[in-house]
């Protein structure tokens, strides 16, 4: 069991091997080791960016004053935050891009 808690707390796999914020709430709640593993800002960078990839994106590139964890935490208290966060970052892409009209 403590190999597979010590790969699971490996900063480096850890992203890859959990499949959304659900899957890090379950692992942290486990153990002390996981807990901490899964406070992680790597992780969170990890699963921000890949629920809303226009994060990655240069208009958007971002670094969170406070943390990515929050930043998740933060976009998820929003109603309608599954469509809304993906229309605000596409929105701050085409700004930055300057694009015609704006």
């Amino acid at each position: 069991m403590t190999d597979i808690v010590g790969t699971l707390c490996n900063v480096d796999l850890l992203p890859s091997l959990v499949a959304d914020e659900s899957c890090a709430a379950a692992l942290a709640g486990t153990c002390a080791a996981l807990r901490a593993a899964c406070s992680a800002e790597e992780l969170w960078r990890d699963l921000a960016c890949r629920r809303w990839p226009a994060l990655l994106s240069p208009g958007v590139a971002l670094r969170p004053r406070h943390g990515w964890r929050l930043l998740f935490r933060e976009r998820a208290k929003l109603s309608g935050w599954r469509s809304l966060c993906p229309l605000l970052d596409a929105s701050l892409a085409t700004v930055a891009a300057g694009a015609e009209g704006w």
